[in-house]
């Protein structure tokens, strides 16, 4: 039976962690210190993966649900949702990476040795 949202307020924490079962590989993982994060466990050519999606209440169950499904329909088309969301990561830190301060350093430093110092100062 899917979780309700009353119930993921609800839960409380507990000695050692325990997981909430919604349903297609989702799952809250209650945390000792009372941390719930929404889990999604999959599998991608036979080897089980899993992936996070946040901590409630900041990610609700219909937003963990949106996800799921969203890394559902990524599986029915044969990509790795982990993998795929690493690419998006590293794309999104390299695309900080190319500020206009790194790149005019960049160019400053390619064309020091043409300059007398005190025109590169």
């Amino acid at each position: 039976m899917p979780l309700s949202e009353p119930q993921v307020r609800s839960a409380k924490p507990s000695v050692s962690a325990f997981k909430l079962y919604d349903s297609e590989g989702l799952f809250l993982l209650v945390t000792p210190s009372g941390g719930k994060l929404w889990r999604y466990r999959f599998k991608v050519d036979g080897r089980e993966k899993l992936l996070s999606f946040g901590a409630y209440p900041k990610v609700g169950l219909a937003m963990a649900r949106k996800k799921r499904n969203t890394a559902i329909e990524k599986l029915q088309e044969g990509v790795d949702p982990a993998a795929d969301w690493r690419e998006v990561k590293a794309a999104r830190t390299q695309t900080k990476r190319h500020t206009f301060k790194t790149v005019a350093l960049d160019w400053h430093q390619l064309h020091l040795h043409e300059w007398t110092p005190a025109y590169a100062k």
